[in-house]
């Protein structure tokens, strides 16, 4: 999960690598709706944490978290 994180915060918040766009071909509106909305709040919870002095792998963690928190709801079918 940490190593996850770790690529999810090296784009800028909102954009979408060529790997990114090639996975979702083909994948559910809603599943990619939610994909989006999850990386742009991880990627600005990132910033926000460096930005208050956070160690980055303190910051890497806490979002990790996060990210696990949002794979729950994909498996567990609550696409919110």
């Amino acid at each position: 999960m940490i190593e996850d994180t770790h690529t999810l915060v090296k784009e800028q918040i909102g954009q979408k690598g060529k790997t990114v766009k090639r996975r979702q071909i083909g994948q559910p509106v809603p599943l990619i709706n939610y994909a989006d909305k999850a990386t742009q709040r991880l990627q600005k919870r990132y910033y926000q944490l460096i930005q208050q002095g956070e160690p980055k792998n303190v910051a890497i963690a806490a979002v990790a978290r996060e990210l696990a928190g949002f794979i729950w709801g994909i498996e567990t079918g609550t696409l919110a």
